[in-house]
C-alpha cells in the first residue's frame, strides 16, 4: 500500500499529541515508496523544522521525494532515527523474511515507533509477523497498522477484520490510541472475478489504520478467538512460554468493540455462567 500525505501527518500528529518525541527511533515493515503532494512533504518538513529540528533536506527534493521516493530518507531528514526491515535491498534497510526469520537480538525493544504500512497482508506467516511488530517496538512504544480491510481481490494474501487488531491488543495489553476505516472509489469489477462468480459489477476497497501503544515488555501472545465461547477451559491455553508459544483467550480491547462482536445470547449465557460461579464459590467458602 505504501506511505502518502495521509501517513506524514499522522507522524505529525503523535508528534504534536505527545505520543511520539522528536528524534525517536523507527522500524518499517518494508520498505515504504511515499506517494504525497509538495504542500504535503513542505509541510511536514516545517512542521519538525518549527520544533528545533536542523532539518537536513531542501522542500524541493521532499517534493521530489513525494513522487515515489523512500519514506525513510524523509524520517531521516526530520531527525528520526530509521531503519526498515524487508527482503529486497534498499536504503537503511535489514535484510529479514517475516516469514521464516525472529527480530535479531540487536533490533529487540529498540523502536519507538513500528510501522505496517500495507507489508503484512503479503506475509503468509502472520503469527510470526505479528510477534515480529511486537519484538520490535518498546515499551510504551507504538505500533502503527494502515491494512486493507476489504476489496483489494487481486492484490494480496490477507485482508483485516478490526477484531484481529483488537484480540491482538487485548491479548498483549497494547493500549489503543487511534483507529480509522477509509474507502476508495467504486470500481468495475474485474473480469477475472466476474467469471469465478462475483456477483457486483462495481466494488470499493476498504482499509483499517490501528495506532496501538505497547505497555509492557511480557513476551507476544497470541490471541485466541474465543468471543463466542461462554467459557474457557484453563488447559487449552500454552501461558508459560515453553517452546516459545504463549497464547491467550481474549475481549476486545474496548468495551464498544466488545458488545458490537458480542451476540446477546453469548452475552446472557455468559452472564448466568459467571453467576453460577459465583454462588458456587460463594457456597464452598461457607462450607
Amino acid at each position: 500500500m505504501g506511505a502518502s500525505g495521509k501517513t506524514l501527518a499522522r507522524i505529525e500528529a503523535l508528534v504534536h499529541d505527545g505520543h511520539l518525541h522528536v528524534g525517536a527511533r523507527v522500524a518499517e515493515l518494508g520498505t515504504q515508496q511515499l506517494h504525497a503532494q509538495p504542500v504535503e512533504t513542505s509541510n511536514f518538513l516545517r512542521f519538525f523544522r518549527d520544533r528545533g529540528v536542523a532539518v537536513s533536506m531542501t522542500e524541493a527534493k521532499a517534493a521530489e521525494t513525494g513522487r515515489g521516493g523512500f519514506l525513510g530518507s524523509l524520517l531521516k531528514a526530520v531527525g528520526f532515527g530509521y531503519v526498515a526491515l524487508d527482503i529486497f535491498d534498499a536504503p537503511d534497510t535489514r535484510l529479514l523474511d517475516l516469514n521464516t526469520q525472529f527480530v535479531p537480538d540487536d533490533l529487540q525493544s529498540s523502536f519507538d515507533l513500528v510501522t505496517n504500512y500495507g507489508t503484512t497482508e503479503h506475509v503468509l506467516n502472520q503469527m510470526l509477523a505479528m510477534r515480529s511488530i511486537h519484538d520490535l517496538a518498546k515499551p510504551k512504544g507504538l505500533i502503527h497498522h494502515d491494512l486493507p480491510m476489504g476489496g483489494y481481490y487481486l492484490h494480496c494474501y490477507f485482508a483485516y477484520r478490526p477484531a484481529v487488531l483488537h484480540d491482538l491488543a487485548s491479548a498483549n495489553g497494547y493500549q489503543l490510541v487511534f483507529q480509522e476505516v477509509s474507502s476508495g472509489s467504486w470500481r468495475p469489477t474485474p473480469d477475472v472475478l466476474r467469471k469465478a462468480g462475483f456477483a457486483e459489477n462495481e466494488f470499493r476497497d476498504y482499509g483499517l489504520e490501528m495506532i496501538l501503544k505497547k505497555q509492557t515488555g511480557e513476551p507476544f501472545r497470541i490471541p485466541v478467538d474465543n468471543i463466542g465461547s461462554v467459557t474457557i477451559s484453563d488447559a487449552a491455553w500454552r501461558s508459560d512460554g515453553r517452546d516459545g508459544v504463549v497464547v491467550s483467550p481474549v475481549l476486545p480491547a474496548d468495551p464498544e468493540t466488545l458488545l458490537a462482536r458480542l451476540p446477546f445470547r453469548i452475552l446472557h449465557a455468559a452472564y448466568w455462567s459467571r453467576l453460577r460461579w459465583a454462588l458456587r464459590d460463594r457456597i464452598k467458602r461457607r462450607k
